[in-house]
């Protein structure tokens, strides 16, 4: 009321508006968070752990990894072009899929049907399930049904 933060070390600071943004994690019910081969989305800085592999792969001239992004709306979307477009500057053949219980979860309809038709182009998978476990070589759903990456 009085419009006064106070800080952790004790010092205030008034204000007229406040803004708090205390960052995002991401949703993780199956605890496939911290396992070997496993990258939240949020926050993105654990996204540049997954660039530095893919890049040293591709330095090498491995193969392109197998990629699954467990999700259906906008950002698993633009997650998986933009890995789609990292593995291909590498000059490799994208191998990503998305699974989602729901695709295009916020999206319109024709916005969902472009944007799927635009990453099918370029290679992506996108299938329905539900993630729920992480193995050495594949992520395993809901159903039982293993997709390898």
């Amino acid at each position: 009321a009085a419009r006064i933060l106070t800080l952790a070390d004790g010092a205030t600071e008034p204000y007229d508006r406040l803004s708090l943004n205390i960052g995002s994690v991401a949703v993780d019910p199956h605890g496939l968070v911290g396992g070997p081969g496993v990258w939240p989305v949020k926050p993105l800085s654990q996204l540049l752990t997954l660039r530095a592999r893919i890049e040293a792969q591709a330095a090498a001239g491995a193969a392109a990894p197998r990629i699954v992004v467990a999700g259906g709306g906008p950002s698993a979307l633009e997650i998986a072009a933009s890995l789609c477009g990292l593995v291909e500057r590498g000059d490799g053949r994208p191998q990503v899929t998305v699974i989602a219980p729901r695709h295009g979860a916020g999206l319109p309809p024709a916005a969902w049907s472009r944007l799927s038709a635009a990453l099918a182009e370029r290679g992506a998978v996108l299938r329905s399930g539900l993630v729920v476990a992480r193995t050495s070589d594949s992520v395993r759903l809901a159903d039982g049904a293993l997709e390898p990456c």
